[in-house]
């Protein structure tokens, strides 16, 4: 299967607060996923990691194998977001 989208130890700290820890995540081509969980656990914050809108303090994302923060402009727009409100 192809990896579309890698998170590798992504960590984000936000005002001396951790809002995320140590997460790796891959999905692969053809995969749906849902992240599940109560408000506050970093879900959105975790999507916003993934789409490039922040910039985790530690940690690599990947998207088709390339580091999210080296893409092209026409590579940053294959990526979107859809917010469920």
């Amino acid at each position: 299967m192809n990896q579309v989208l890698e998170l590798q130890n992504i960590t984000l700290i936000d005002k001396g607060i951790e809002r995320i820890r140590n997460i790796s995540l891959s999905i692969y081509a053809g995969e749906q996923i849902a992240l599940l969980g109560p408000s506050g656990a970093g879900k959105s914050t975790l999507i916003s990691i993934a789409n490039g809108s922040i910039s985790p303090t530690k940690g690599d994302v990947r998207w088709n194998g390339i580091l999210v923060n080296e893409l092209t402009n026409n590579q940053r727009n294959e990526i979107g977001t859809i917010w469920q409100d």
